[in-house]
């Protein structure tokens, strides 16, 4: 199929025509853009769908939504990539091959808008799913003088594109900042759209995993990428619950407790996209670190818009060394189990021993919330406190010039 035969439409929002897109080509002049109403002065943020879609994107719309965002939050060029002839082909590989053409035609679009009217390429920002995660990276490849500023890859596509070479797939180094995102993605020998349909790699300088991006609703978890970037925009204005991932070095670590820091320059935790506010602020792009993992779990969006609260407890003793296990009661009644082995002991150099767990909530705790020892099982050690460190909010009277850091919400609670 040549590029005239895709029919790849570029559709074109901005605060003056929000609903109503004017429809261009890749071929399109620079002044048809103007004539559109693109002001070449704006960001302007390029939205690419997956397989089998098409504007204005899956069942629920997500790229219609993301439009919606991005112009709520300011006045922006919003660029609706439909390229849903070669999406649809009855043969995944051959809508995988595909990308390539389809993000050359991005990125001469972008180029010829750099040439005639002077647009920034740092100040692009291009967001796909699925298959779109890997046409935005060939778009990026495709503009160099500068490069684009930032994409957002929301559960890149694994079929046809885990391990091969940077060049044949989304990679650092495509953009200025590469943030992907993993809900979904095909485990180490795992059946490809059976077991998952996303790449589990590690693919751009910051890779956040969903629940350990390994779930077993196939379809739901490889689309979930795009419904909590939505929800992100206003779920934790409502409830106090905000997606933050850890950084961690595995979902193991992560699960039990270890990585409840935000570290001593408050990147070691991060909002998750499409928070703007964050992410349009370059100082936060990792523009030199590679395989940098966060986490970050994710519940019922019946029940809480996919936002958990998350809670790092830690148990302190004065002993030496601690085993078995614990379990700690909430003053609301619930119950918290955890293990003091080594696999949850944190490192500290006071003298004494701490021992962490992950405890997740639909609804944040209230502040008044008191814990208790319940129980002990296999050991005789001493607790000297519990502490709780509330993991899933941002909060301005918490911010550093330039860096964003949760809160701790709940009391230190000695027992």
């Amino acid at each position: 199929m040549s590029p005239d035969d895709m029919d790849v439409k570029f559709l074109l929002f901005t605060c003056n025509n929000r609903d109503v897109s004017h429809n261009l080509t890749y071929l399109s002049e620079s002044s048809d853009w103007v004539n559109a109403g693109y002001n070449a002065s704006a960001i302007t943020r390029f939205i690419v769908h997956g397989w089998l879609e098409q504007y204005p994107g899956s069942a629920f719309n997500y790229m219609e939504i993301m439009k919606d965002i991005f112009l709520n939050h300011s006045c922006v060029n919003v660029v609706a990539v439909d390229w849903s002839k070669p999406a649809k082909a009855v043969d995944y590989f051959q809508s995988a091959y595909n990308t390539r053409a389809v993000g050359q035609m991005i990125g001469c679009v972008i180029n010829r808008l750099a040439h005639d009217l002077g647009v920034n390429p740092q100040d692009i920002h291009l967001v796909g799913h699925s298959l779109g995660g890997h046409v935005v990276g060939f778009a990026g490849k495709t503009v160099t003088d500068p490069k684009v500023g930032h994409i957002t890859a929301n559960d890149p596509a694994g079929p046809g594109f885990t391990g091969q070479p940077a060049k044949n797939r989304l990679a650092v180094g495509d953009a200025t900042f590469v943030n992907v995102i993993h809900s979904n993605g095909i485990p180490p020998n795992g059946v490809p759209g059976l077991q998952g349909l996303g790449d589990l790699e590690a693919l751009g300088n910051i890779d956040s995993y969903f629940n350990g991006a390994v779930l077993n609703l196939v379809l739901c978890s490889h689309v979930r990428s795009n419904n909590i970037a939505i929800n992100d925009q206003s779920y934790g204005q409502s409830t106090g619950c905000q997606p933050i991932g850890y950084h961690c070095t595995s979902y193991d670590d992560f699960m039990n407790g270890l990585c409840g820091d935000c570290g001593s320059d408050g990147k070691a935790c991060r909002p998750m996209e499409l928070n703007l506010d964050y992410w349009d602020n370059k100082n936060n792009w990792d523009i030199i670190d590679t395989n940098n993992k966060f986490y970050i779990n994710t519940g019922d969006a019946r029940q809480s818009g996919y936002c958990l609260s998350h809670y790092q407890i830690v148990v302190s003793s004065g002993q030496s060394t601690c085993s078995g296990s614990l379990e700690i009661q909430l003053s609301d009644g619930s119950n918290v189990k955890m293990s003091l082995n080594s696999k949850h002991e944190i490192q500290t150099n006071d003298g004494n021993q701490h021992y962490a767990t992950l405890h997740t909530v639909a609804n944040p705790l209230p502040i008044t919330t008191t814990a208790t020892i319940k129980s002990q099982f296999g050991t005789n050690c001493i607790i000297n406190e519990i502490k709780f460190n509330f993991m899933s909010n941002i909060n301005e009277s918490s911010h550093m010039p330039g860096i964003y850091l949760p809160i701790w919400r709940l009391k230190e609670t000695s027992c």
